[in-house]
């Protein structure tokens, strides 16, 4: 617990630019419910802040959900334009490449953005249960650990 403290702390502390985001790959998955596939996109994202770095795993309405709250939340600022939501043929190759690259630069503008970056909402989008692992040293890979 005192390491998420202290990387919070360092987080509000260090500005907008703490953070640099890539959106590395997305992959399509089917997950069962009541005998019905449900199929979904699944966005890998890399988050580096300063020598930490960590993987997450996010789906598209969690991106929804992230811009419907700094909506809420700052409702006096511009937040920038998320990428749209596609009722129909949005598991096309090219289609999830188009909107990685979008959601990519999306989270970049986010970042820019000081109330935005420096908020507990997008701390917690960053650092919520999906995270697959930390680097305490984000330029050795080696020293991964594995959150399960």
């Amino acid at each position: 617990e005192d390491f998420v403290k202290r990387r919070r702390r360092e987080f509000h502390e260090m500005g907008y630019s703490a953070f640099q985001i890539s959106i590395s790959s997305s992959e399509t998955r089917t997950e069962r419910s009541c005998g019905i596939g449900q199929s979904y996109v699944v966005y890998t994202m890399k988050v580096v802040n300063g020598d930490t770095s960590w993987v997450c795993e996010k789906r598209y309405s969690d991106f929804l959900c992230l811009d419907e709250v700094l909506k809420s939340k700052f409702w006096s600022m511009t937040v920038p334009k998320l990428p749209g939501k596609k009722l129909f043929f949005n598991f096309d190759e090219d289609f999830v490449k188009r909107r990685r690259e979008a959601l990519q630069k999306w989270m970049r503008d986010i970042l820019q953005v000081a109330c935005f970056s420096q908020s507990d909402e997008l701390w917690h989008f960053l650092t919520d249960s999906k995270v697959l692992y930390f680097s305490l040293n984000a330029i050795h890979s080696s020293a991964l650990i594995p959150l399960l």
